[in-house]
């Protein structure tokens, strides 16, 4: 028997007997079965091609391996990330092997993770969180599902290079490493890879984009 709570910031979890299911409004328009089933079909084509660089479609669905999360394989699969077109809308979508104990969350908690992020920097002016409608821990594989939007690619990783490599940064990159620094200081330790390779930066609107806010399970 499944338990359905309804929460007031419009996610609904749904809790099975080994698997655990959230989601937004928009996420709940993913859950029509025939979506689901075409998505995660696509989804294991891609797997059985050169996964760096699969495209993939059944009709009016399109999945594009987009990339390896991380180097831990369990039985030779690997977490991984890919990138769903379905009509009117596009989807990033992040997949890991459930029994693949992985420090970069994936599933309900990188959502949970991500929604509590949100809220602690609801008051930084021009940052922006990766927009969060669907998380699963499901018996093979754990999902997180977000809008996509080419903002939340990785620009900002180049400034972790100028710390390593003791290089003279310019007065734009001090401004941005500074603000790179509030971010980690009103998240905390907990969210442990806070790191501008997992963040972008829109010179237009001096916007920094922000993803994978995964929080660490080995603290308190």
């Amino acid at each position: 028997m499944a338990l359905k709570t309804n929460h007031p910031d419009n996610l609904t979890s749904v809790e099975f007997s080994m698997n655990d299911l959230v989601y937004t409004p928009e996420g709940e328009a993913l859950l029509e079965r025939s979506k689901i089933r075409k998505a995660v079909k696509l989804f294991d084509l891609a797997d059985a091609q050169d996964r760096e660089n699969a495209i993939v479609s059944d009709g009016d669905y399109t999945v594009t391996a987009k990339g390896h999360l991380g180097s831990e394989k369990w039985k030779d699969e690997e977490a991984f990330y890919y990138k769903l077109d379905i009509p009117e809308n596009s989807f990033f979508v992040k997949r890991i092997p459930a029994a693949l104990n992985y420090e970069t969350g994936g599933g309900v908690s990188e959502l949970y993770d991500t929604r509590e992020a949100k809220k602690l920097l609801a008051g930084v002016e021009n940052v922006e969180i990766v927009e969060y409608v669907l998380g699963y821990d499901g018996t093979n594989y754990k999902y997180f599902v977000s809008k996509w939007d080419p903002n939340f690619e990785s620009t900002l990783a180049y400034l972790e290079d100028i710390k390593e490599k003791g290089k003279q940064p310019t007065e734009q990159e001090l401004k941005l490493l500074e603000r790179i620094k509030n971010i980690q200081n009103i998240l905390g330790i907990k969210y442990w890879d806070t790191k501008p390779h997992n963040m972008s930066y829109d010179p237009r609107t001096g916007k920094i984009y922000i993803f994978d806010l995964n929080k660490t399970k080995e603290l308190p």
